[in-house]
């Protein structure tokens, strides 16, 4: 946020399915303008386990520029953990919107097989957390 000290955080979950985690820098009759607005991708492990990765939420957004969110678009509306929050701020603050691809790829020399399971098991064990970023 710009010229402020209250940074307000929110989850959206969007009609279209998406969950996403943003820094709330404006809101109108219409729309809810974020900065820094990244998606969560959530699966079931073989093992029964939800794991969360936190992405880029459009690798075509300029990330210097804030994204305005349509209420229209909008279903539910949440505080974020303080666990999320955690791993969103380590992400925005070290600059590190990673997309799809970025990610795999950052960890492509450690996979055998090349499917999303296995990329994000492999992250698991690398980073050693549940939520992945």
């Amino acid at each position: 946020m710009k010229n402020t000290d209250v940074t307000i955080h929110k989850i959206f979950k969007l009609s279209n399915g998406e969950t996403v985690v943003g820094s709330v820098i404006k809101e109108t009759v219409s729309y809810i303008e974020i900065e820094n607005p990244l998606r969560f991708v959530m699966y079931m492990t073989n093992s029964g386990n939800l794991n969360i990765s936190i992405l880029k939420w459009d690798p075509t957004f300029d990330m210097k520029y804030p994204v305005r969110i349509f209420k229209t678009s909008i279903v539910a509306c949440a505080e974020p953990t303080a666990n999320i929050m955690k791993n969103y701020n380590e992400i925005v603050h070290a600059g590190e919107h990673l997309s799809d691809n970025e990610i795999v790829e950052s960890v492509g020399e450690d996979l055998e097989e090349s499917n999303t399971e296995n990329i994000m098991d492999t992250l698991l064990k690398k980073y050693k957390s549940d939520i992945i970023h």
